[in-house]
């Protein structure tokens, strides 16, 4: 594997969070209209969309730890490494 450096991490945070608001907005006004008509596939749609944020969330804040430097252990033996989190 050849990793390479995250380009433009702030960009992506904000696109993140700007794609977060959205789907928030939309989910919400998704599920108003749910309840109004009584839909479960609209209210199943609002629920996706309400997935779709919280994912939304988790890559923007794993650009900011990334950009941040801190780095997670994911060795085998993850249990018994020293530190779970550290900085370096």
């Amino acid at each position: 594997m050849n990793p390479e450096p995250i380009k433009l991490p702030f960009l992506g945070i904000l696109v993140m969070l700007f794609g977060a608001v959205i789907n928030f907005i939309v989910s919400k006004i998704v599920h108003k209209t749910a309840k109004e008509t009584k839909s479960m596939a609209m209210k199943s749609n609002a629920l996706h969309l309400l997935t779709d944020v919280y994912t939304s969330l988790g890559v923007a804040i794993s650009l900011f730890l990334c950009k941040s430097h801190w780095v997670v252990c994911f060795r085998s033996d993850y249990w018994n490494c020293a530190s779970h989190l550290y900085h370096y």
